[in-house]
Formats: structure tokens, sequence, C-alpha cells
């Protein structure tokens, strides 16, 4: 609502024959009005970043402390993570920490394809490393 007064005001203005500083008053004084409600809305956006950033702080950690380095290529097992199944946060983070784009991430919490082509991969699957969820905290097995 103060937006749009604002705005209105602004277009009804007679710019023309006004000194370069009497046009940037109002300018100055809209930043100034607005200074304090953007400096509020700051500190609430970066609560909410920081409270993203610590799961993944968290479980980039423990992939390090569990398992330093992985094959080129690696297959990886995430058993009973605590993560939606349409979410891609596990396969994503775990290319980004080992640097390596052709990581293949499986979870359990998905669920093996119903396909034939991939009953095979599933039934005898050999992976690289296997990490376990246990109270929200990520173990090598």
């Amino acid at each position: 609502m103060l937006r749009q007064y604002l705005v209105r005001w602004l277009a009804r203005w007679r710019w023309h024959g006004m000194t370069w500083a009497s046009r940037a008053a109002p300018l100055l004084a809209l930043i100034l009005l607005l200074a304090p409600l953007h400096s509020r809305e700051k500190r609430k956006s970066q609560q909410v970043y920081a409270s993203g950033q610590s799961p993944v702080r968290e479980t980039a950690a423990d992939l390090l402390a569990a398992a330093p380095r992985l094959p080129p290529d690696a297959r990886v097992l995430f058993a009973g993570d605590p993560f939606r199944t349409d979410q891609y946060f596990l396969l994503f983070l775990t290319r980004l920490v080992y640097g390596d784009m052709h990581i293949t991430v499986d979870r359990t919490s998905v669920g093996p394809p119903k396909t034939a082509d991939h009953e095979k991969r599933w039934s005898a699957p050999q992976y690289d490393c296997v990490f376990q969820f246990r109270n929200g905290r990520m173990q090598d097995q």
C-alpha cells in the first residue's frame, strides 16, 4: 500500500526545471525510510538460510569422516536415510564433496525399481561404500 502511494506520488512529481539536489531529495528520503525495514528483513533471511546450512554441513562432515576418499565412478548406498524420497540432496552432496560427477548413489528409502532391467542391479549390488543412518547421524558400514 505504501509502495503504491510512493509510486503514484513520484509519477505525479514535476521533475523538469529542478536542480539535481532537489531531484535526489525524494530518492534519499525513500532510502532513509526503507533502510530500517530492510535491515530487519535481512536478519530474518539470514536466520532462514543459516538453519538450512547446518544439516548440509553435518552431512558433508559425516561423509568425509566415514570415507575420506572414494574411487572414481564409485557406487554408494545410503541405508535408512531420513530424507524425503523425491529429493536428490544426497546425490548432489556426495558428488560435490568427492568432486566426482559420475558417482552413483542408491538409497534404500527410495526402494528398488520395479523394472526387470534393474532387478539384477538390486539383487547383487557391488557398492564401494555403504552409509547407514542411525539416530539421525551417518555411519560407514
